[in-house]
């Protein structure tokens, strides 16, 4: 028995957004071998793909090419659409594209770490009491120790050039801190016919990828503050602090020969750690810039495969 479909010409507007006389629609239906009985159409017998209405629009846009359906803007509502990310989120993004950017390459790493890494800096306030091993029961309170890992990983794979960094939380007894870790190890430069040794990371280096990475997130760095020393985990003469008043917003330079030794780490190593919740949000001005509007969006002309 011959198939059935019901032909609707208002159909055709409706779903493939071309408006075609019905006439016409009957003609081109007829030309592909369809009959056209009331207001039902007759499938041809070799045309098996044919199951419903929306088959009929397919060959009628498809006769009269899809080229002539006309081109509509979606509605948008006119100026910015309002932000939907957070601001944290958003110094994230900032930073983790500029560290990129610089040459550091992404590490992630666990949140959990043995005792004896927790020790090296201060102790951790928060302890699993169901934990995946005995060994990585302390929640970190540094980005330090799961960098160190990583770097010693590498450079055991034969890494010259070691640049990571790491986007993630610290665990105080407080709060859960945001924080960007870094840690530089290895040759800075690679060797040449100049010099037979690369050129090695100093606590210079890792200021400036410190200075670089705040700059991104919106730190004034133009009024940051440096104190020499940054507490027991680094090295008293070669670490330094960056802050606004009391307000401490970095830590960077060589880690102490006690905390290098304990976690195996290349003589030299250089490391910093950012601390963004600290970052001051910028104050609001009366005689700011009025937000950018963008026109509406223009209509497609062209599809693209």
């Amino acid at each position: 028995e011959a198939k059935r479909v019901p032909l609707d010409p208002q159909r055709t507007l409706a779903l493939g957004g071309m408006n075609v006389p019905a006439d016409r629609q009957q003609k081109i239906l007829e030309s592909l071998g369809f009959r056209i009985e009331g207001g039902d159409a007759v499938v041809p017998s070799w045309r098996r793909d044919i199951d419903g209405p929306a088959d009929l629009v397919e060959e009628v846009t498809r006769i009269v090419g899809y080229d002539a359906i006309p081109s509509t803007p979606l509605p948008r509502d006119e100026g910015v659409a309002r932000p939907t990310a957070t601001r944290s989120q958003m110094i994230e993004r900032k930073v983790r594209r500029a560290a990129a950017a610089r040459g550091l390459d992404e590490a992630v790493t666990w949140s959990f770490i043995g005792e004896p890494d927790a020790a090296l800096f201060g102790g951790a306030p928060r302890v699993l009491a169901n934990p995946i091993s005995e060994d990585m029961k302390y929640m970190r309170p540094s980005m330090i120790p799961g960098l160190a890992a990583a770097a010693r990983r590498n450079a055991d794979r034969g890494a010259s050039s070691i640049r990571l960094f790491e986007l993630g939380r610290r665990y105080l007894a407080d709060a859960e801190r945001p924080t960007v870790g870094i840690i530089l190890a290895g040759d800075k430069a690679p060797r040449s016919w100049l010099a037979a040794k690369g050129a090695d990371f100093d606590a210079f280096d890792a200021k400036a990828e410190v200075l670089a990475l705040l700059e991104a997130a919106g730190a004034p760095v133009g009024n940051l503050q440096l104190t020499m020393g940054a507490g027991d985990t680094w090295h008293p003469g070669r670490s330094a602090r960056l802050g606004l008043g009391k307000t401490l917003l970095a830590a960077f330079g060589e880690l102490h020969p006690r905390v290098e030794r304990a976690l195996e780490l290349p003589a030299g190593t250089v490391a910093a750690e950012i601390y963004l919740d600290a970052i001051p949000a910028p104050r609001s001005s009366e005689h700011a810039r009025p937000a950018f509007t963008p026109p509406a969006l223009q209509p497609v002309s062209r599809a693209f495969p």
